[in-house]
């Protein structure tokens, strides 16, 4: 696998970059949290999603990106010829993830588990193994050189994967012991089948014998229903005839009752015709009574008709003079509106006439103004985090000592030790100095943009007054109009109404006369309706005549009726003793019925209740012979997966094995061609005791310099990688070296420097990262990656920003 060329928009705290890879030694390089670490992380993100992310997905996204703007990185890649781009974002307001794959130019994959998936194929690597293939750190360097044999070697057997096959043992293992576990359980269970086959020939015998008492109710039942269809036929008999017998009887009440109702209504018919001779007296005396009845009404209607013209004049008055008082309120109110409106033209006046230009000027100036010290005092708090940070540094370091271990790279400060406080005391001493700055040209914004928030704060307040003044001239200057229009049209109104009370002043109205016709002509009205009422019953009395008649008819006709009845009640001769010895004789064949078929019904059930049990029994024994069968198996089963885990745990050990002489051989090719011959040999005892060959004699590499033991523990390293990927079928054409030069003196670092550009068949591209400013000069192609003073990184490809 070579990489080609990597472009970044919004990860992390690279806002845009685009790198390019060739077949070089390259360098990534800058201080410790400018970046450089996130241009790695970027790549592996792009390949295998958020999984390679060191935060959760809400932190992947660059916080300098706009509301709009998306996180996107693609990576450019060849692998066995061909080429391939792949393509991470995270878009919209969830920062949804999106993915794809293309292979020369065409689109291979869309999507995040299908992406997944063909990566998977490609490289046959999942994250941890691209990881150590295509990575090396400085903590692995140091812990392949320092760590005891026995370490090194569980070290050694992690980096390859061989933890999977572990966990495959250990599954297996857990299996045998599962089936060993069910075989147990099916032994349990198996040991119940004689038991169960004793119950089930009980169950047979006594279903023969529920079975054979089942026979004997059956014929019992026969003749209790024989029994019981007699006696019912009987007590049907009496029950139809006391049916009838009832039915009569209703009859012959009906019929009375109907008799006595039509002698009550005769009684009332008659007494109905005495009533109405009484009134045809009353019709002479009131007839005489009400001829007096229309000039009564003539009398009232007139003094009615005085009544309603006193009432007009009345309100006409009252309506003038509310209307006098309306006007006065009008022309009071008039005067003081006129004020109102002398006064706000007056302040009106006061106020600039293009007030609104001058707000909007003022307000436009104070955005500038705050934008400068929103961009000053992101650049300080840069700054003051940049100290704070150098700060802990050097806390770190002078807490360490000169003989402590650096935390990053695991080895000694040593002669480092003053020169790395010195350069961090004048980092901050610097950073220092231009935070005071800061601060000064923050303090002069600030009280500038104080006087310019007054001066618009103090123009609004005139615009908004002269606003308000605009819209309240216009409603005094309404007012008034509206309450000239109000005057006007009460002086037409009150005119007319004057003139009319004045002509209509004088009414011979008197309320007791009309109260007095009111009497008399409710007096004849009542008389009225009483005549009508005694004429209207007088126009009944031919109905009650042939209403008395008809019902005198109707008595006859029940009086024969009610005779006729009382025959055919005798008749019938129905004896109600009888009846009680047929009820009773019917309710005791039902009982001994019922008692019959409850106990056929009972024994039906046992039997159907032991059959079931019975096949119950069956099929129980049917399970024990599937457990018989199971049981086989599970030992079967359990045999071939211990089987299985010996020869897994044979073949860890031979692959373990094989390990030390695959790396050796590999280590050794390395050394070789970094050294230029020097050492040629690499050897893993069986101790994974780690050694060079040096004038025929192997030695461990605590005997050799500093410079040369690292070079042995990257040459292991490496070998490790080349073994990873030539698994996978992949061509190991890169290798990233992260932070891999610690605190090593010149000496050292120059060493590995000079040796690393040997590794060219075996590694065409070298991508070094580190924070040592000093090997600017001796990388064949330059990365820089520096914090800006808005906060993000930006990155420099051979001095020219990306």
């Amino acid at each position: 696998m070579r990489l080609i060329e990597l472009e970044i928009n919004n990860f992390r705290v690279l806002k845009q970059a685009k790198i390019e890879f060739p077949e070089s030694v390259i360098g990534i390089i800058g201080r410790n949290g400018a970046g450089k670490t996130s241009i790695i992380e970027a790549i592996s993100w792009a390949i295998y999603g958020n999984q390679a992310a060191r935060t959760g997905k809400d932190q992947i996204k660059s916080s300098f990106a706009g509301p709009g703007e998306e996180c996107r990185v693609s990576l450019k890649f060849k692998v066995r010829g061909e080429e391939y781009q792949v393509i991470r974002r995270l878009i919209g307001k969830s920062d949804r993830a999106e993915v794809e794959l293309y292979r020369g130019g065409r689109s291979e994959s869309v999507g995040i588990i299908d992406t997944k998936d063909h990566v998977g194929e490609l490289l046959g690597l999942d994250l941890k193994g691209f990881l150590t293939s295509f990575m090396a750190r400085q903590q692995e360097l140091n812990a392949l050189a320092d760590l005891q044999p026995a370490r090194r070697k569980d070290h050694l057997a992690m980096m390859l994967g061989v933890e999977k096959l572990d966990k495959a043992i250990s599954t297996a293992k857990e299996d045998a012991r599962q089936f060993g576990k069910d075989s147990e359980f099916l032994e349990r269970q198996l040991a119940e089948k004689s038991s169960v086959e004793t119950a089930l020939a009980e169950l047979k015998q006594s279903l023969v014998t529920v079975q054979e008492e089942f026979e004997v109710s059956e014929t019992a039942l026969k003749e209790s229903m024989a029994v019981k269809d007699k006696t019912a036929g009987l007590f049907k008999a009496e029950q139809e005839k006391k049916s009838s017998y009832d039915l009569v009887q209703v009859e012959l009440g009906s019929t009375k009752s109907r008799l006595e109702t039509v002698q009550g209504e005769l009684s009332k018919r008659k007494q109905e015709l005495v009533d109405l001779q009484k009134q045809a007296e009353l019709l002479e005396p009131i007839t005489e009574e009400l001829k007096g009845l229309e000039g009564c009404r003539e009398r009232f209607d007139h003094q009615n008709e005085l009544r309603l013209k006193a009432e007009s004049v009345e309100s006409s008055m009252r309506l003038l003079k509310s209307q006098k008082e309306d006007l006065a309120q009008l022309e009071a109110q008039i005067a003081v509106l006129r004020k109102e409106e002398i006064a706000a033209r007056a302040e009106i006046a006061a106020i600039p006439a293009n007030i609104d230009e001058q707000i909007g000027l003022a307000e436009k100036e104070l955005g500038e103004a705050r934008d400068n010290y929103g961009l000053a005092r992101g650049t300080s708090e840069a700054n003051r985090k940049e100290i704070e940070k150098l700060r802990n540094q050097l806390n770190s370091v002078e807490k360490l000592g000169p003989g402590s271990i650096c935390d990053r790279c695991q080895r000694p400060f040593g002669d480092e030790y003053s020169s790395i406080k010195a350069h961090l005391e004048a980092e901050v001493a610097e950073l220092a100095e231009k935070q005071r700055e800061l601060d000064k040209s923050l303090a002069v914004i600030l009280s500038g943009g104080e006087k310019l928030k007054q001066s618009v704060q103090e123009l609004q307040r005139q615009g908004k007054r002269k606003a308000e003044l605009d819209l309240g001239l216009k409603g005094t200057v309404r007012g008034i109009e509206e309450a000239e229009t109000g005057c006007r049209k009460l002086k037409d109104s009150i005119g007319p109404l004057e003139e009319a009370v004045k002509k209509e002043s004088k009414i011979p109205f008197d309320p007791a006369i009309l109260e007095k016709a009111r009497k008399e002509l409710d007096r004849q009205s009542s008389l009225q309706r009483e005549l009508s009422r005694v004429q209207g019953m007088l126009s009944q009395r031919g109905k009650i005549e042939e209403s008395i008649a008809a019902l005198a008819r109707q008595m006859g006709e029940l009086t024969r009726l009610r005779q006729e009845t009382e025959l055919k009640l005798k008749e019938l001769d129905w004896n109600p003793d009888a009846y009680t010895v047929a009820a009773s004789e019917f309710e005791r064949g039902m009982a001994e019925f019922e008692q019959a078929r409850e106990k056929h019904t009972i024994l039906s059930s046992r039997i159907g209740g032991l059959q079931a049990e019975l096949q119950g029994k069956k099929e129980r024994l049917a399970d024990f012979e599937r457990a018989s069968q199971e049981l086989d198996r599970s030992r079967d089963q359990g045999y071939h997966i211990e089987k299985l885990a010996s020869l897994m745990t044979e073949y860890r050990t031979i692959t373990i094995s094989q390990i030390r002489p695959t790396l050796a051989d590999l280590a050794s090719q390395l050394v070789s061609e970094m050294t230029g011959g020097k050492y040629s040999m690499v050897d893993l005892d069986e101790k994974y005791n780690l050694r060079l060959l040096d004038y025929g004699e192997y030695f461990e590499v605590n005997r050799f310099s500093g410079g040369e033991k690292d070079l042995a523990s990257l040459c292991l390293r490496l070998a490790i990688s080349q073994m990873l990927t030539r698994a996978a079928g992949l061509d190991q054409s890169f290798i990233l070296l992260d932070e891999v030069f610690g605190s090593q003196d010149n000496e050292r670092r120059d060493l590995i420097i000079d040796s690393l550009g040997n590794l060219r068949a075996s590694f065409p591209q070298i991508v070094l990262i580190t924070h040592i400013d000093e090997l600017k000069h001796r990388v064949e192609t330059l990365i820089e990656v520096e914090t800006t003073e808005n906060g993000w990184s930006q990155v420099k490809c051979n001095g020219q920003i990306s």
